[in-house]
This record gives structure tokens, sequence and C-alpha cells, in this order.
């Protein structure tokens, strides 16, 4: 277990959490308990796979940017900028959820009802929070958290409409933390302390991996890469540190997500190019914080 490169560096890493009283993120190891059955009988090196893929995730959704990375024609990734439009976006985000939270109410075969905790939390968001986006940002990931604990204890049937409000919540939480200014600036508070908490031995290793994603990107995306290793290398202010971990580790997460997407276009098997590796200890070490 005590290979870095090995299947077992979560599983080592949460086994010393628990042991020094530090354990790591629950509704992570959540995602990782609920890991389909057939790949946990492929064996540790299918399981350790499938756990990166969740923490490239889970990275991409903890640290969103308003931006894409692709492959350019030679096959280096590079930044696509995208304006973000926050006309309608809360308005957008609260329709949604009135539609599928009547159709759920509604129906014969849904188990949500009016009495149920995540249904009152959704009612008081439409009736009391529609000019408060934080915390309609802040109800839409506590009431799918509880309907989504409630599926998974088989408390609730699973049938369309709680289905789709799962995916309306989740994905109405990502896309205000994402594009909405404001629910942006929040999250960037929260997660900033996060990020400062690095330690020098860690934050020396990002600046380190950060100079080697400049092979294998260009543009843009390799001229923020090496600054932001010159940042933590130069041991500049906590906020010019957090924000450049924050840059890094969101685009690793997304360069992470292609390189499995392309490789499961091809062999099946996960890529082991340099930038997928690369990627992917950025990943280890920010996953490290949460």
């Amino acid at each position: 277990m005590s290979d870095p490169n090995g299947p077992w560096l979560w599983w080592r890493d949460w086994y010393l959490g628990m042991w020094n009283g530090t354990p790591t993120d629950w509704d992570f190891a959540l995602k990782v308990a609920k890991i389909d059955n057939e790949i946990w009988e492929q064996g540790p090196r299918a399981v350790a796979d499938e756990i990166e893929r969740l923490q490239a995730e889970y990275i991409d959704q903890t640290l969103p940017q308003v931006e894409t990375v692709e492959a350019d024609s030679n096959g280096n990734y590079v930044l696509k900028i995208q304006a973000a439009d926050t006309t309608g976006l809360l308005d957008t985000a609260l329709r949604q959820l009135t539609f599928i939270l009547d159709q759920c109410v509604g129906s014969n075969s849904c188990s949500l009802t009016t009495m149920c905790m995540a249904y009152k939390l959704l009612r008081y968001t439409l009736d009391e929070c529609r000019d408060d986006p934080n915390a309609v940002e802040a109800n839409f990931r506590m009431a799918r958290n509880m309907i989504v604990r409630k599926l998974d204890a088989q408390e609730y049937e699973r049938e369309d409409a709680i289905e789709t409000l799962v995916q309306v919540l989740e994905e109405g939480a990502l896309q205000l933390r994402a594009d909405h200014p404001d629910v942006a600036a929040a999250v960037d508070s929260r997660t900033a302390r996060k990020l400062k908490e690095l330690d020098e031995a860690k934050r020396l290793q990002l600046a380190v991996e950060f100079h080697g994603m400049e092979d294998g990107t260009a543009g843009r995306l390799r001229s923020d890469y090496r600054m932001d290793g010159e940042i933590l290398e130069a041991e500049q202010s906590g906020e010019a540190q957090a924000e450049a971990i924050k840059r890094g580790a969101s685009r690793a997460s997304k360069i992470s997500l292609a390189e499995r997407a392309k490789s499961l276009e091809g062999s099946g098997m996960m890529s082991a190019t340099k930038i997928a590796l690369r990627a992917q200890k950025i990943i280890d070490i920010v996953m490290s914080l949460f």
C-alpha cells in the first residue's frame, strides 16, 4: 500500500485519516462506497481508476471555473473561455424546480410528499429565498443530499420524478456556483480557507506538477500553468496561492476527465499519458485538503 502509483493510494489516506482523527470527506467516501458492484468485481485497479474519476469530478464541481479545456489539432490542451450570462440564471433554476417539484408531489408513485423535510426546504426556498442566490444554492445542495440519503436507505422509491428532481437540484447548484457572481464569491471564500491550509511540501510539489502541465498544453493555458507554478514557488500571499491552486486544479480535473473519455473510446484502459498522470497527481494533492 506504500506504492504512490498503486491502486491503494486513496485507501491508505482514508485509513490514516481515521487513525489520526482527521477522516476524509464523508460525502466523497459515500461516493466510493456506491461504486457499482461490476467495478468492485474487476479488482483493485479498476476500483482505483473509478475513484480517480470521481475525484476529478469532485474537484471540477468544488472549484468551478467559467471555461472549458479542449484539445487542439496538435493534441495540446487549450482554454476556451465562456462568457458568463447570469441574466435569468436564478429564475431559470427556480422555474425548473417549481415544475419538477409539482410533478413529484402530484404523483401517486413518488415518495416525496409535502410532509417531507426536503420538500419543506424547497418550498421555503421558492417562497422566501428567490432574491438570495446563495441561499438557493445552499438549499438545493441540502435538499438534494436529504433525498439521496432517503433513496440510498430505500425509504424513497426510485422513480422518474424523484430522480429528475435530484438531477435538477444537483445541476442547478453547480451552475449557480460556476456562473453566478454572488454564489461564486461565496464559494471562493469557503474554498480559499481550505486551499490556504496546504503545507510547504505539498505547495512545492504542486508547483512542480503545474510546471509539468506545460508539456501537453498550449496558448494561455500553458502560460497560466507556468505563472501559477511560479506563484506557488515564490511564497506569495495566501490569497494568490489559493487562486492559483483553484485555477490549476480545476483545469487539471477537466483534462483528467477528457483523457479518461479518450481512453474509453480507445482501449478502454485508463489513460497513462504524461499529462493524465500529472493531472491526477494535482487532483490527489488538492483532494487531501477536502
